[in-house]
């Protein structure tokens, strides 16, 4: 539910199939449910799991700049899809902090729920802006509305966004660089975002994207409830993502166009990768594996089978809770 890396693969896929009213409620609350998970069943707080927290904080890690393959893909809601991945890498990188050290519990809780609040509300409103680009055009209201919320995602001063990474930076004490330099992932995903819209140019304003005002509005301004000094260090990952682009740009490159479901389809398919062409061709298929798939769908038809399993996979849930909560 929650998008941790590795099992990460549907949610990129279901954001491009989703209306995009759906998929603003799935990035902007139904993720948070997969955390709330967490912070409702796992003890967290009252006992060290030091084994636990550095695998969850590496795989918090990987998610975070599994936020990277967004960069190759060509639609706006898939670019926003790999990073709510990224995104809710940090929040799992928070609960392995908090395993590892349970100390800082009731700190790092309040960190967690800002970051939820303040990344539900910019995504939500990003991922309607970027229906409303698609349906209506690019145009004045709907490009400040997405520049804006962007903002807030990458982390720009006087923004809520700023305030969030000061406050997870303070609750994680180990791996700073690579903390510091993980905002040019979404910096470079910002730049892409952008670089898709401005082909959907279109000079007539869709007077219904004001709504969406209030919520912006609200996100920027919730960066001033804390007395924090913010750097202007934190311009250097948009701008470097600028120039990134200007560069690629300057040099004719277009960006190859990846698989969708990344880790999913490494599973059933070798891609042979060309960067001279924009899209990627699977071209040889790994020959055992697509056969086991269609022998588990065809046992998986069966009610019964698929009732054994289920019953299976209760009692070993329930199981490996009764063990881990003695």
């Amino acid at each position: 539910k929650a998008g941790l890396f590795l099992v990460h693969a549907w949610l990129p896929l279901t954001h491009s199939k989703a209306p995009v009213f759906m998929s603003a409620l799935l990035s902007g609350v139904m993720l948070k449910v997969g955390v709330l998970g967490w912070l409702k069943f796992l003890p967290l707080g009252l006992f060290q799991f030091e084994i636990f927290g550095w695998v969850v904080s590496i795989l918090g890690f990987l998610g975070i700049y599994m936020g990277l393959y967004g960069v190759f893909q060509k639609g706006l809601k898939e670019v926003l899809a790999y990073s709510s991945i990224s995104q809710m890498g940090y929040l799992t990188l928070l609960i392995g902090a908090t395993m590892l050290n349970p100390e800082s519990y009731q700190e790092t809780l309040f960190v967690i729920l800002f970051f939820v609040l303040h990344h539900g509300i910019a995504k939500s409103s990003l991922f309607l802006l970027a229906g409303n680009i698609k349906d209506k055009g690019l145009n004045r209201l709907n490009l400040t509305l997405s520049f804006i919320n962007w903002a807030v995602i990458v982390g720009l001063p006087f923004t809520s966004g700023a305030l969030a990474k000061v406050m997870i930076k303070e609750q994680i004490d180990f791996a700073t660089p690579l903390l510091s330099l993980s905002s040019l992932v979404t910096a470079l995903l910002a730049v892409r975002f952008f670089s898709l819209a401005k082909e959907h140019y279109n000079k007539s304003v869709d007077t219904t994207i004001a709504l969406l005002i209030l919520p912006t509005l609200f996100s920027l301004f919730l960066g001033f409830t804390a007395d924090l000094t913010l750097s202007w260090t934190e311009v250097i990952p948009l701008a470097t993502a600028l120039c990134i682009f200007a560069f690629l740009h300057i040099l004719r490159y277009k960006i190859p166009i990846f698989p969708l479901s990344d880790i999913a389809n490494l599973s059933f398919s070798l891609p042979k990768i060309s960067l001279h062409t924009q899209e990627i061709t699977v071209e040889k298929y790994l020959p055992k594996i697509p056969k086991i798939f269609s022998q588990a769908d065809r046992l998986l038809k069966d009610p019964s089978t698929t009732f054994a399993l289920m019953v299976a996979l209760v009692i070993v849930l329930f199981a490996t809770f009764a063990t881990f909560s003695s």
